[in-house]
């Protein structure tokens, strides 16, 4: 009898002694419970804001840029110089946005200035054109 109280109160200390806690198991809980393919997705469009043209030299009047703004330009004739700078509203020096020196061109533009107002400050041999567009 003695072996079996002993036994008893080994096993009893081992279970106590091993110092492992009874952890509650996780349920499973979902991530989100709307399908991924139900969310719909918002594409961001390039919208026209401000349209500028010209035949020579000219400062355009003053328009607004937000974070997301390019500038798509464009000179048309075949032997001509084109160069355009963005300037902030008030001030006399800034960004070169196009320099084209011979030959008719188009490109594209993506405007890393800060949010405010600015002008453009155009010189050319020729007609030209500014599309502004923001990303809305």
């Amino acid at each position: 009898m003695k072996k079996l109280i002993c036994l008893l109160v080994i096993v009893a200390l081992s279970v106590v002694g091993c110092g492992e806690k009874a952890v509650a198991p996780v349920k499973d809980v979902p991530f989100n419970s709307v399908p991924l393919n139900s969310i719909p997705v918002v594409e961001k469009k390039w919208v026209v804001t401000n349209t500028f043209e010209g035949n020579g030299e000219k400062n355009t009047e003053d328009f607004s840029i937000s974070k997301n703004t390019r500038i798509t330009w464009e000179v048309g004739s075949e032997n001509t110089w084109f160069s355009a700078f963005i300037n902030k509203s008030g001030e006399n020096v800034g960004n070169s946005v196009a320099n084209v020196e011979t030959g008719a061109g188009k490109d594209t533009t993506y405007v890393h200035e800060e949010p405010g107002k600015y002008y453009f400050s155009v010189n050319a041999h020729s007609k030209w054109k500014m599309i502004i567009e923001q990303q809305q």
